[in-house]
């Protein structure tokens, strides 16, 4: 799977998660540019983006993601 392919679907998972515009999400987006993206919100995030790509990320890594670049990143060392 292609990088570009993981990151627009990765958007596309935050925007429905957080219910914003994916237009407003970029790879430099962090949970305190996202109303209610608490640790809560950050968990469920995790579980849809295990779903949806049908992996397991590590927690430890996936909660400390400092961005969405982050996370992508997590998801893309975890697919290949």
């Amino acid at each position: 799977m292609s990088s570009a392919l993981i990151e627009s679907r990765v958007i596309q998972i935050v925007a429905r998660t957080f219910d914003v515009d994916p237009s407003e999400i970029t790879m430099d987006t962090v949970a305190t540019d996202v109303d209610g993206w608490d640790s809560l919100a950050h968990a469920t995030l995790v579980i849809r983006l295990e779903k949806n790509f049908n992996t397991t990320l590590d927690p430890r890594r996936a909660s400390a993601a400092q961005n969405l670049g982050d996370l992508v990143s997590l998801v893309e060392a975890s697919v290949e």
